[in-house]
């Protein structure tokens, strides 16, 4: 690659976000700094070739950056962050989603991640600990990244009616 990425996110434990002053502060801003820059490379539509957007936006700045971060942070945090870094993909990258092309490769930690939350959220719905509000956010998640099987078994745990 002709540049490098100079996000980065700390993925640093809840105790040490808890027991320090500006902590969290930082590592929301830091997070927002990735989901900007893997917007504005999306921006560049046209001006390079569109696999090389896809590598710098999905690999570079979401795959390593953003996805440990949210490997790192709890679940109820992780999943409305995991949706918002979803929300930073333009539609037109996801329309082949699922396809097994090479956009699913760059998707792949990212889906990871949201297949993670499901089981562990799924996991506190048959408990009766996670609402439904929660469960529609992970579902749009899941069904935006095109993964359909867990999104599914989401929409079952938690009760969703279909659209």
């Amino acid at each position: 690659m002709c540049c490098t990425v100079q996000v980065v996110l700390p993925a640093w434990p809840a105790a040490a976000v808890a027991a320090a002053a500006g902590a969290a502060e930082l590592s929301a801003r830091r997070f927002g700094e990735a989901l900007r820059l893997a917007r504005n490379v999306a921006v560049l539509e046209g001006a390079l070739p569109t696999a090389t957007l896809q590598q710098l936006a999905l690999g570079r700045v979401l795959g390593d950056r953003v996805v440990p971060f949210l490997h790192s942070i709890p679940p109820l945090e992780a999943l409305p962050k995991a949706a918002r870094a979803a929300a930073a993909i333009p539609d037109y990258w996801l329309q082949d989603a699922g396809g097994g092309g090479g956009v699913d490769v760059l998707l792949a930690p990212l889906r990871a991640v949201a297949t993670s939350l499901a089981s562990q959220l799924k996991g506190r719905a048959r408990m009766g600990a996670t609402e439904a509000p929660t469960g529609r956010r992970l579902l749009g998640l899941l069904t935006r990244l095109g993964d359909r099987d867990t999104a599914r078994s989401v929409r079952r745990a938690f009760a969703l009616q279909d659209p």
